[in-house]
């Protein structure tokens, strides 16, 4: 999902609940479930941290909080609910959806990308941007809260990734006794 098409859809949203909640997701990565399930005592601005306990894993995760998430959590708490997003997810779902149908209209995307843009390409999409900002498996895997590399792998999605970058980071990390006498990498 790309940074244009998701800010076009959250301009869509009427609803404020929903759009706090689907930018959530797009920060964190979470799934619509450990949002909609998260209380306020896993949520600590003191040590800017959310922990999610139930997860489809069943292996709770802290994740930093930055700004932007810090600051969706602060607009849920002036609604003094005692959750931060509200759990009706089919209602969610079905004007999640009918925003993605509008704001592919908009881009003139074709029906491929409206078919695979469901809530959960958001986790996706998160996960593909820390592998493209440079997290290694490792972090991603534990990002996610999943047990296997091999299931992280399947979140990140090539387009996008740089590969020339790899060529000065193995020049930076290259010992001299990688080189033949007299010539340099």
């Amino acid at each position: 999902v790309q940074d244009a098409w998701f800010e076009h859809l959250l301009s869509c949203m009427e609803v404020d609940d929903w759009r706090l909640l689907a930018e959530f997701i797009w920060h964190t990565g979470c799934r619509v479930s450990e949002a909609q399930l998260l209380t306020w005592e896993r949520v600590n601005f003191t040590s800017r941290r959310v922990q999610f306990v139930k997860t489809k894993s069943l292996n709770a995760r802290q994740l930093p909080m930055g700004p932007e998430v810090e600051r969706i959590l602060l607009q849920c708490r002036k609604k003094q609910r005692p959750t931060p997003f509200p759990t009706k997810y089919r209602a969610f779902r079905d004007h999640y959806k009918q925003k993605v149908c509008e704001t592919c209209a908009y881009f003139g995307l074709g029906s491929d990308i409206e078919k695979e843009w469901n809530i959960h390409a958001l986790r996706h999409t998160k996960l593909t941007r820390l592998a493209n900002a440079g997290a290694n498996a490792i972090q991603i895997k534990e990002w996610a809260g999943h047990h296997s590399l091999s299931t992280s792998q399947g979140y990140i999605h090539s387009s996008g990734i740089d590969l020339e970058s790899l060529v000065s980071v193995e020049r930076r990390q290259a010992p001299d006794s990688w080189c033949i006498e007299g010539q340099s990498i």
